[in-house]
């Protein structure tokens, strides 16, 4: 499933708070009635107030309302996030590297620009830490950010000081450098 954490949270407790304001709401406005005819009808008006008031509906509706906005916002960025799970994976990031290639409109990788959110990096130890990771990597992206180091004369790592490579499908690569942890 694509839906995240905060989406499963506001559903499973809907699932419970739902029912619990109904059945308090109709009791509110029929026991008085039972015992009190006469003084029932304000009773049946707390009875309304408190569905108005406690209706599960605003925090029901607005997770998923917040996730579309975020990603039509992205859409419209040209940024294409699978669903509200990945938006929050993006929330939690510390650094991101990202390239702007060419491969949706002209079907080929090319590095663009280099962005550093993680601060105590050079661009050439970035990309000597990007590409030196890449360089175990079999993805045609992976190929291109060798390459752009090499065009830059960053000398790339040795092989064994990259340990614990993974490829994570869909999410990227992971790897320990010099002990340190790349994602």
């Amino acid at each position: 499933t694509q839906r995240s954490a905060t989406e499963l949270l506001v559903e499973r407790f809907a699932k419970i708070y739902t029912p619990m304001v109904v059945v308090t709401s109709t009791l509110l406005a029929t026991i008085p009635w039972l015992i009190n005819p006469d003084g029932a009808h304000d009773y049946f008006y707390m009875a309304l107030t408190l569905l108005v008031v406690a209706c599960p509906c605003a925090l029901v509706v607005s997770t998923p309302i917040t996730y579309v906005c975020a990603l039509s916002v992205a859409a419209r960025h040209n940024i294409l996030v699978k669903g509200g799970v990945h938006l929050e994976n993006l929330g939690r990031m510390k650094s991101l590297a990202v390239d702007k290639t060419g491969t949706l409109t002209e079907g080929r990788f090319k590095l663009q620009a280099v962005e550093i959110s993680a601060p105590g990096y050079s661009r050439g130890q970035f990309l000597q830490l990007v590409a030196s990771v890449e360089n175990c990597a079999a993805h045609p992206m992976a190929v291109d950010l060798v390459a752009a180091a090499r065009r830059e004369n960053v000398a790339l790592l040795s092989e064994q000081a990259i340990t614990s490579f993974d490829t994570l499908p869909g999410q990227g690569i992971t790897a320990q450098v010099n002990g340190a942890r790349v994602e």
